[in-house]
């Protein structure tokens, strides 16, 4: 069997035609002298079967329900004949037995002009079960659903039969709520609400005439406590239909509250779920859980419809909205990259790249910050934030030789940036190995040095006193850190030196002091027999590297005085080692008469 959802356009011509025989046959009624009788014209197509191998179950099904209703309620009802309905087929190109989806049905039975249509599921194992759904379209009052199952091995015709009977309550009570329209016309509310309430003793939750109640009280002005229970029986009735649950929900929307709001936008999202393909009713469904702060709900809705449109700018805006509100970075992420993908006015746009590089830091995605930080020095190769963004990609992952290059180029843009500079002498300076085995890499030492003094310079007045004193503070860690390890691996102690001394000169909150003083101390010690050769001294008598050896032993003994109590032991033994060499300094000095 043929199964079909396609355009009905086709159809149009021909319901017009079969249209036109009924008029003809109402006039020939007429002219015989015989008022025609007011029915409901109603169009019954076969179900849908669950197993596509049952379609000619369903087609027979179909047929035997379409006789049976024809037969038991043709006083009530005119049935759209087989005839007719292949006639229509056929004239659009498909067989009579084609099986239509819920929209093509609609399309056909307004074609035809149908006061309502009857559909379905229907499934053959394990046992025989149809889900028949009556739909109203103009005032007929048929509406709701009838679901029968039949005994294992029961056949079309049976399960037909079985419907057949199950709908004759519906074909009673949809009288009621015809009658109760009427009244309503006439501003008959109260005998509009005694009609409509009949349809109940038929059909507990008959639709068509929980809905004539409502829109009654509408009339009324009735409150919305008044009109909710009533709209609830609605949908009880026929959860399918899209009218009760927005009526429903607007209800709950004006009782105002948070709660009634949050029932409000459950009512509307199964006003969504039977009509998926309302994008305006998914969009003001979400844009509401948003105001309810209700943002991964709200995701959820948006991210149904994005599956259908991918593409859908306005959609994924307010997904961007919702996720960026409710702190959901991931996903304001994906939400802002997918924009990017549809929307070309984004390209190049600073903002954009800042939130999307923003998002991604938030949500610890490093993948993300370097492929949108890339993409903004690429568009923008001049924005110095966006090398920024980029360094810090280049951080978080730990690519040190790229984190030079964004450093460098930071540099170049903004030259009163002291960071990159720091940034650039923290990488030389981590890529010095100290070891005594090893020989010292004095070029990137030298670096080190010198972008230090690039960053002091630029935090000093006029008078090389600090304009900033926590970046003098920061320079003085910086020296501190290699000279002092230097020193402990007795790695070149006369470099190493020149680097404590100068971490003190920046230390000017004196929080290093004493601990640089006590390596001071250490590294003289160390480079003393480097510095000064006793043998050659010895034989030269020379005052003026006496003089010098004095002078040094003095910083050594006042360097290691001063930063005693790091190591008490430690600098009592040094302080004691040289107590020989100064009592050398005095005899020679003596001896070779230096003044």
């Amino acid at each position: 069997m043929e199964h079909t959802g396609r355009s009905w356009r086709r159809i149009m011509k021909t319901g017009w035609m079969l249209v036109a025989v009924g008029l003809v046959s109402a006039r020939v009624e007429a002219q015989a002298g015989r008022a025609p009788v007011q029915t409901e014209r109603v169009l019954v197509v076969a179900p849908v079967p669950a197993d596509p191998g049952d379609s000619a179950y369903a087609v027979t099904f179909g047929d035997e329900l379409r006789k049976g209703i024809e037969g038991k309620s043709r006083r009530q009802l005119s049935v759209v004949t087989k005839d007719k309905i292949g006639e229509a087929l056929e004239a659009s190109g498909f067989s009579r037995d084609a099986l239509l989806d819920d929209n093509a049905a609609n399309q056909l039975a307004r074609f035809l002009q149908a006061d309502a249509y009857v559909v379905g599921r229907i499934e053959r194992n394990p046992v025989p079960r149809a889900h028949v759904h009556l739909i109203e379209l103009r005032r007929s009052g048929l509406s709701g659903w009838v679901h029968v199952i039949g005994a294992a091995g029961a056949t079309a015709k049976q399960l037909a039969d079985m419907a057949t009977d199950s709908m004759e309550n519906h074909v009673r009570a949809a009288e009621a709520p015809r009658e109760c329209l009427e009244r309503r016309d006439r501003r008959d509310f109260r005998g509009a609400k005694e009609r409509a309430r009949r349809a109940f003793t038929f059909v507990p939750h008959h639709p068509a005439g929980a809905m004539c109640l409502a829109v009654v009280f509408e009339a009324e002005q009735a409150p919305p406590d008044s009109l909710i229970p009533v709209l609830e029986l609605a949908v009880k009735g026929d959860s399918l239909n899209t009218r009760p649950w927005e009526m429903l929900g607007r209800q709950y929307q004006a009782k105002g509250t948070h709660e009634d709001s949050l029932k409000a936008a459950g009512a509307f999202l199964r006003q969504l779920q039977a009509d998926p393909s309302d994008a305006k009713l998914r969009t003001g469904i979400a844009a509401l859980l948003i105001t309810l702060k209700e943002y991964a709900r709200s995701r959820e809705v948006l991210d149904a419809g994005l599956e259908q449109n991918p593409g859908d700018l306005a959609t994924l805006q307010l997904k961007a909205r919702a996720c960026e509100e409710g702190s959901l970075w991931p996903c304001l992420v994906d939400a802002l990259a997918a924009q990017y993908d549809v929307d070309t006015s984004l390209v190049g746009k600073l903002e954009f790249y800042g939130k999307i590089f923003g998002a991604a830091q938030q949500a610890n995605d490093t993948a993300a910050m370097l492929k949108w930080s890339g993409e903004a020095v690429r568009r923008l190769p001049t924005e110095v934030n966006m090398w920024r963004a980029r360094l810090a990609a280049f951080n978080t992952k730990g690519m040190t030789d790229s984190a030079l290059v964004a450093n460098r180029r930071i540099a170049e843009l903004d030259r009163t940036d002291i960071r990159p500079l720091l940034g650039m002498a923290q990488i030389y300076t981590e890529r010095i190995k100290i070891d005594s085995t090893v020989p010292l890499d004095t070029a990137t030492l030298a670096r080190v040095d010198s972008l230090l003094q690039r960053v002091a310079a630029m935090k000093s007045n006029a008078a090389g006193q600090p304009t900033d004193t926590n970046v003098w503070m920061n320079v003085a860690v910086m020296y501190f850190k290699p000279g002092t390890e230097m020193i402990q691996a007795r790695v070149r102690p006369d470099l190493a030196i020149a680097l404590v001394e100068k971490s003190k000169t920046y230390d000017v909150r004196k929080q290093l002091s004493t601990q640089a003083d006590f390596f001071l101390g250490l590294g003289y010690m160390f480079n003393l027999s480097s510095a000064f050769d006793f043998n050659a001294l010895s034989q030269s008598k020379s005052c003026r590297t006496l003089s010098s050896l004095d002078q040094y032993v003095k910083k050594l003994r006042a360097a290691m005085t001063a930063g005693a109590s790091v190591q008490p032991a430690t600098a009592q033994q040094v302080l004691a080692n040289i107590e020989g060499i100064e009592k050398f300094v005095v005899d020679a000095g003596k001896a070779w008469k230096c003044s």
